[in-house]
């Protein structure tokens, strides 16, 4: 068994040491990410000073979730572009990446579903139109899933999706639900080994209130079942997941007391099935339209969900026990995702685009200012996958997305005097 005075000395003989005997020795064991200050300017590569230099993420992903591009540059890129003088919209709805393609969905001012794709995220961008209707159109999401991109949108009265494995060849596009009038999506996802369309239909009792539902399949190739999930529906919706064995709904409730009385409710649905039953759970009476549920992480033992005016709901048990957490000052707030120790959003304050992040749901929210200005914004998009955070949106009419460094972690900024700070990196 080796000695202190043997480790301290470094000998070459091959002896044991227990964990005691290197703590005894002074010999500390450190983690991919701790931070350590010390008067030697050379630790090997298994370290890296703490300078604000970068990391190729490829080479260090330990470090990905550690690091999450707080300081990283932001960058704005415009992929719908067209103007005209009635400042009709364009938007990008959602962005994936697979095959060596980021591609884009959303809609132009001409009301024409449309994907881009390129294989930067700075571009040139390639932009093609999947379907059109005069009376309105858009692809509301898209994923990379088993090889293909698939996307899901709507054509007015029908709802689609359409999938392909290249962005520039042929994409297959079938029709899912459809309403008489009107029909919609609010979120597209895969949850639980399912294709999730979550949307709605117009209903033909109320005329101006809607049918909200589902539609759902484990082959997207296959046969789809729609499920309503309640009358009375809202026209803004939120986003559907998956979380602690629990699928969620979540958006806003229109409740008839009378003839002439309507109430509004910030709510969600959940289920443990997609086939149902589905339970809803009413967070509070809504003081307007843009209070709906815009979607729910569960973090650190709790459920956690944010409404469009950025009201923070936790609770830990999903059917009850709900009280209010730190509010958020932002509109237009559509995301949460629990990413490192972290829950993050995104959403308007301050007539500016911002990213905030919070470590518990009474905690302070940490502001990151993207630096441009939303004139006109509609609800964005924030996602993180293996190229980094983007945020995907229209901004002052233009379908574009911001987003944070693909290829590289920014190192934090530790200064002290005399000394180095290194962090471990493998």
């Amino acid at each position: 068994m080796a000695t202190t005075a043997d480790i301290e000395a470094g000998t070459s003989t091959t002896k044991w040491v227990s964990p005691k005997g290197l703590k005894e020795a002074g010999i500390e064991s450190y983690q991919v990410g701790d931070v350590l200050c010390t008067a030697r300017n050379d630790l090997g590569d298994k370290w890296a000073l703490c300078n604000g230099g970068t990391l190729p993420k490829i080479e260090y992903p330990k470090m990905i979730p550690l690091l999450p591009d707080f300081g990283s540059p932001w960058t704005k890129t415009d992929i719908l572009t067209t103007t005209s003088s009635s400042n009709t919209a364009n938007s990008i709805n959602g962005i994936a990446y697979g095959n060596g393609y980021y591609v884009a969905v959303g809609n132009n001012q001409l009301y024409n579903a449309t994907i881009s794709y390129a294989t930067n995220l700075a571009g040139p961008w390639t932009t093609r139109t999947l379907w059109t209707n005069g009376s309105g159109a858009a692809i509301n999401n898209i994923i990379f899933r088993n090889n293909q991109f698939i996307c899901c949108g709507y054509n007015y009265n029908n709802v689609c999706v359409a999938y392909a494995s290249n962005p520039s060849s042929d994409w297959t596009i079938k029709t899912i639900y459809s309403g008489s009038s009107n029909a919609s999506v609010f979120d597209f996802k895969f949850l639980n080994g399912y294709y999730v369309a979550y949307g709605m239909i117009n209903n033909p009792k109320t005329g101006n209130r809607y049918i909200d539902l589902i539609a759902y399949t484990n082959d997207i190739t296959g046969s789809w079942t729609t499920i309503n999930i309640h009358e009375y529906g809202s026209t803004l919706g939120g986003r559907c997941t998956y979380i602690n064995g629990y699928y969620v709904l979540n958006g806003g409730l229109y409740v008839q007391i009378n003839y002439n009385t309507v109430e509004q409710y910030a709510c969600f649905w959940y289920s443990t099935s997609l086939a149902g039953p589905w339970t809803e759970v009413r967070l509070e009476k809504q003081s307007g339209t843009q209070n709906e549920v815009a979607d729910m992480v569960y973090f650190n033992g709790k459920y956690i969900a944010i409404s469009f005016n950025g009201k923070l709901f936790y609770s830990n048990q999903i059917d009850t026990g709900w009280v209010y957490g730190t509010p958020q000052s932002m509109t237009e707030v559509t995301d949460l995702i629990s990413y490192g120790k972290y829950i993050h959003t995104c959403g308007v304050k301050n007539s500016k685009l911002y990213r905030s992040f919070i470590d518990s749901p009474t905690g302070i929210w940490n502001d990151i200012d993207m630096g441009f200005s939303k004139d006109a914004y509609s609800r964005g998009r924030l996602n993180h996958d293996t190229y980094g955070w983007t945020i995907s949106g229209r901004i002052n009419y233009l379908g574009s997305i911001v987003h944070s460094d693909p290829d590289n972690l920014i190192l934090p900024i530790i200064t002290s005097d005399k000394t180095y700070n290194y962090i471990k990196v493998k």
